[in-house]
């Protein structure tokens, strides 16, 4: 699943789904497990979610979060190398995917306050003109008031 989301192929996110659910009942959810939230990549530090913005492709995310057995659990996930959670990487790569994992964590605009073990925030790696005009603490606030808004209705 980590080359399929890190390159954006969601017809073959689908396609190893698909094979997944042709397995015996008894070992489909150990392999959802492992396919959608296991470690892989080449150092196997990353998960699915964390490469999933690199392409900026929210069809993907949406995909993965839909299927994965922990749902938007894994939006909180840390990854084994930095301890850098989505939310992190989103912010490197993906600002409208940063938005997204905003609305949809567990912890909501929280997962802004998750620092790696450098000591990093998600915001740290963005442009400076990207805070100011789109992550200010306005539009955080915004984002965060959105979120419980649709949580609770």
């Amino acid at each position: 699943m980590y080359d399929f989301t890190f390159h954006g192929k969601l017809e073959l996110m689908q396609y190893a789904l698909e094979l997944i659910r042709q397995q015996p009942e008894d070992v489909q959810d150990e392999l959802l497990k492992t396919v959608f939230e296991g470690n892989c990549g080449y150092c196997r530090l990353q998960k699915p979610i964390h490469v999933v913005f690199r392409n900026n492709n929210i069809e993907c995310l949406k995909f993965l979060i839909k299927d994965s057995p922990s749902g938007t659990a894994i939006l909180e996930y840390a990854d084994l190398g930095g301890g850098r959670t989505p939310a992190h990487y989103a912010a490197m790569y993906d600002p409208k995917g940063l938005a997204f994992v905003m609305r949809n964590a567990p912890s909501g605009v929280k997962v802004l306050e998750k620092a790696d073990r450098y000591g990093q925030l998600p915001l740290d790696s963005q442009p400076e003109w990207l805070k100011q005009h789109y992550f200010n603490s306005h539009k955080v606030l915004q984002i965060g008031l959105e979120s419980e808004y649709y949580r609770v209705k």
